[in-house]
């Protein structure tokens, strides 16, 4: 049986900078897990998807906080949520636009296709808002 977390992990921002945020999938299958770390990372607009494998963003010294957002209850949810969240446009050509309205966005495609629990996602979305643009 497949399920996973999806979290925000947000790091402390370098000087001059807002604080990055990034997806993190935490899947468990049968008796393996599989941790996938998703960015838009880069220069102001330049900004490209980055897929990190294996790598528990809590082994970072940046890391300020994560932030739960949904739990996916089965493979095809894991599966569907993977390809959207590598699907989703970065906005390059808008300036200003950051790591930060990426994961927004992702999570909200998500949410539209039914992908996230109802209340913990608010829950997480209310919370992300409150750090936004810090």
């Amino acid at each position: 049986m497949t399920s996973a977390t999806l979290s925000v992990a947000i790091c402390h921002a370098v000087l001059g900078s807002k604080a990055h945020w990034a997806l993190y999938l935490s899947v468990k299958e049968g008796i393996t897990r599989r941790e996938v770390i998703y960015q838009a990372t880069g220069p102001e607009n330049q900004l490209h998807l980055e897929i990190r494998e294996n790598l528990d963003p809590r082994s970072s010294e940046r890391l300020n906080c994560l932030v739960h957002v949904s739990e996916l209850i089965s493979k095809e949810d894991v599966d569907q949520a993977e390809a959207l969240i590598r699907q989703q446009e970065i906005k390059n050509n808008i300036t200003r636009w950051t790591c930060q309205d990426w994961v927004l966005e992702v999570l909200e495609a998500l949410d539209d296709e039914e992908l996230l629990d109802e209340y913990e996602y608010a829950e997480a979305r209310s919370e992300l808002l409150d750090k936004f643009a810090n």
